[in-house]
Order: C-alpha cells, then sequence, then structure tokens
C-alpha cells in the first residue's frame, strides 16, 4: 500500500508529487516498492532528443544482475531483478529539469548544448504508476533558459505565459514579447507545466 510522510506547505501543495520505485524479483515474481516525494522531474539528455524520450527513460527498467543482483525478502534469495520508477502522485504544477550538466574529473563541468524537444502540451499517462489515477493535459507555462558553458558562469533568463496566453521573455530588466515557436526552439534548462484544472486527476 501507498504510505508515505505528509508533505505540507505550500510549496509541495503546489510543486510536490511522489515517486514510486519498484523492484521485481524474476525467482518469486514478488514485488517491493517504496515511496519519495519530488519537486521536479529531473531527465537524463544524453541519450533523449526530446522531453518525452527522456521521461521515457526515466520510467523504463533497469535490470539488476551479477554483482548488482537482489536480495528478495519474499524469496530469501540473491535473484535476477528489474527495478523500474513511475510517478505515483502527480502534482498539479509539474517542473521538469533537464540535466544539461556533467560533472568531470578534476571538478570540472561540461554542458549539454542542444536543443531537446518539448511541447506546449504533456501528458503523464505513460510514466503514472499502475492503477493509479491519471492527470490529463499539462500546458506549459514557463520556461528557464541558461546561457553560458559551464555552471561557472554564463546566465539565466525566461521565458513566461501571461494569463492572457501572451508569452514573454524576461531578461532582467528586458522584457519582450515573443511567439510560443520562439519558446518552444529554446535551449531550456527547466520547464514549468500546470495541469488543466478541469481534466486533471
Amino acid at each position: 500500500p501507498f504510505c508515505r510522510q505528509p508533505q505540507t506547505g505550500v510549496i509541495y501543495g503546489m510543486f510536490g508529487g511522489y515517486l514510486r520505485s519498484q523492484v521485481r524479483c524474476e525467482s518469486c515474481r514478488s514485488t517491493s516498492s517504496t515511496y519519495e516525494p519530488f519537486l521536479d522531474l529531473s531527465l537524463e539528455i544524453n541519450k533523449a532528443d526530446s522531453v518525452d524520450k527522456a521521461l521515457r527513460l526515466f520510467t523504463s527498467a533497469e535490470v539488476l544482475d551479477g554483482a548488482n543482483k537482489y536480495k528478495c525478502a519474499r524469496c530469501g534469495q540473491r535473484s535476477r531483478a528489474s527495478k523500474a520508477f513511475s510517478v505515483h502522485r502527480a502534482p498539479p504544477v509539474l517542473t521538469v529539469h533537464l540535466k544539461r550538466f556533467e560533472n568531470k574529473w578534476g571538478g570540472r563541468s561540461s554542458k549539454i548544448s542542444r536543443h531537446v524537444r518539448f511541447e506546449e502540451r504533456l501528458r503523464l499517462d505513460g510514466c503514472m504508476s499502475q492503477g493509479e489515477a491519471r492527470p490529463q493535459a499539462y500546458g506549459l507555462y514557463g520556461v528557464l533558459i541558461h546561457s553560458g558553458a559551464t555552471t561557472k558562469c554564463g546566465h539565466y533568463y525566461a521565458m513566461v505565459k501571461n494569463s492572457n496566453g501572451v508569452w514573454y521573455e524576461m531578461d532582467d530588466d528586458s522584457v519582450r514579447q515573443v511567439s510560443i515557436n520562439t519558446v518552444l526552439k529554446a535551449e531550456a534548462y527547466m520547464l514549468f507545466y500546470v495541469q488543466d484544472p478541469e481534466t486533471g486527476a
């Protein structure tokens, strides 16, 4: 059963969700699940050219075998197993973090500087725990961009959607209107999606 410590406060009320980590033993077919709160989904983009693909990779099963065999509490054996994450409770406001920075030997960092495709609408149906309520569509309302080569230099700015549906670029004290096409071409670092109040779970 889903058991968790309550997460309270305005931040968790808006941005907070729960991930489920489930391990399935291949010897006895039993499953073990743990749950943890999250405020954002942090996605690897090394092998993904889109947010949809990064989400699929995030929730794909990892095989535990060899030196990483799973010690099953049910059958007591060290056996081959599969482990997978899923979104168990989706938040009203979903924050997606694209992992653009990689730490290198000697404390150096490098940046993945390429466009990762994202859409104005997002669904989590394929990422949810089986049997859990499905949120419907999320709508994009904010994009955070990092301009620069490493974590030690650069500049952050944002594109945000007004309540009237118009997009603006916010860069320090400079504000200008931009098109949705400009937004979708951005080299996003973080994406902010709000759940449709009429169809969300």
